[in-house]
């Protein structure tokens, strides 16, 4: 009689060692992982061992096959839902891909100095390779969708969904080579900035759109790293106010899209960054904003939102204050998420333990939703997920 194989079971310990081997890779590197310390892991014998994988190196190709599709898994869906724009597709793309899970901040830089050590270099080679390719099909999409909609200027969506995908990796790189492998001098804002503005510089050189348009990182999100990486002295004496600047101009406008150029000398007293978050005086009226930079000059947008309340249009004079926002934005949960939320106490404690730019990414996600069906289904999924303990 035939015996019959049990292929979920199969399975199963597979990926226990699968499991095992990752947190081996995370904790140790690669280099110093032996297969026996993935026995002792997965607390399994040898023979069982080689009967799902022949050497060390086809286990680490079936972690990182795992992993790359794990990835695909979580971005195919961004790239196929019809109420994004491909802008904010390509936005939380990048978020997707540049999110982390796991414990507190000292585990994460711990487990990522790890990640980026000597020891994971022929690990991350081949992450690296295999997340570029899956991300490659997602971007072809998004890039295809932004030509359509007359966002993008781009003749080969295939191509040039690669070259940004090896863009978006690279930057992941970098940025995690700055601020958690340890060096004589630690990473500081500029050494972030000039990183970032590199990259984001040549995916919307890439896209064919305007220098500023993709805002692709929260910039005082990224910044809050610094502290733990540099540990920098904290200054004495009395609290430090935030710097503000004021200048006097005129509404710029070209289409319908209306804003405020910044002088680069405001930008300099401000002394964070090129691209800082600010709290923004107009006129006598407030709200916050993020500087960007489009053909060349500092720009501040004036959304549809602030021209009703302020009566605004191209050409009024204008009296500007800005302040750099230190403290993360407010997230404002909307009626109808916090009457879901306030139905499911769990869900709620969850949601009230995330970050600050996390509950922002799921509040703008329902916020973004163009019919009350799609919204509703927004928040159906989101309470789904914190009830169940994951972030998105």
């Amino acid at each position: 009689m035939a015996r019959t194989v049990d292929e979920a079971a199969r399975e199963r310990r597979r990926s226990a060692f699968l499991d095992a081997a990752q947190r081996l890779i995370e904790s140790k590197g690669y280099a110093q992982m032996s297969v026996q310390d993935v026995l002792d892991e997965a607390g399994a014998s040898r023979g069982a061992f080689y009967h799902y994988f022949d050497a060390k190196h086809d286990l680490l190709a079936a972690v990182v096959d795992r992993f790359s599709a794990g990835v695909a898994a979580l971005l195919e869906p961004i790239a196929a839902d019809p109420e994004l724009s491909a802008v904010e597709q390509l936005r939380r793309v990048y978020a997707e891909l540049s999110a982390r899970s796991g414990g507190g901040r000292e585990q994460l830089v711990a487990t990522l100095r790890v990640w980026y050590s000597d020891g994971n270099a022929l690990v991350r080679q081949g992450f690296r390779a295999a997340i570029v390719e899956r991300l490659a099909g997602v971007l072809e999409q998004v890039v295809a969708r932004g030509v359509r909609e007359g966002r993008f200027a781009v003749s080969d969506p295939a191509r040039a969904g690669r070259v940004v995908a090896t863009l978006l990796q690279d930057l992941n790189d970098a940025l995690a080579d700055a601020l958690f492998v340890p060096r004589g001098r630690p990473a500081d804002r500029h050494d972030v900035e000039r990183i970032v503005d590199t990259h984001v510089w040549a995916v919307e050189r890439i896209l064919g759109v305007p220098d500023g348009s993709t805002a692709l990182i929260d910039a005082q999100t990224l910044m809050a790293w610094l502290p733990t990486c540099s540990a920098a002295p904290e200054p004495r004496g009395e609290p430090q106010m935030p710097a503000t600047v004021t200048f006097d101009t005129t509404v710029t406008a070209t289409g319908n899209n209306t804003g405020i150029v910044v002088p680069d000398e405001a930008i300099e007293q401000l002394g964070a960054g090129r691209r800082p978050a600010v709290v923004v005086n107009v006129n006598g009226y407030e709200y916050r904003n993020t500087v960007g930079v489009m053909r060349g000059r500092h720009m501040i947008s004036i959304s549809a939102a602030v021209r009703r309340a302020t009566g605004l249009r191209g050409g009024d004079p204008i009296h500007v204050t800005l302040t750099v926002a230190e403290a993360p934005r407010e997230v404002v949960v909307p009626d109808d998420l916090a009457a879901a939320l306030a139905a499911e106490p769990e869900a709620q404690a969850f949601f009230a333990r995330l970050s600050n730019s996390l509950q922002r990414y799921h509040v703008d996600n329902v916020n973004g939703a163009k019919a009350p069906e799609t919204r509703q289904r927004r928040i159906d999924k989101a309470i789904a997920l914190f009830r169940e303990g994951k972030r998105r």
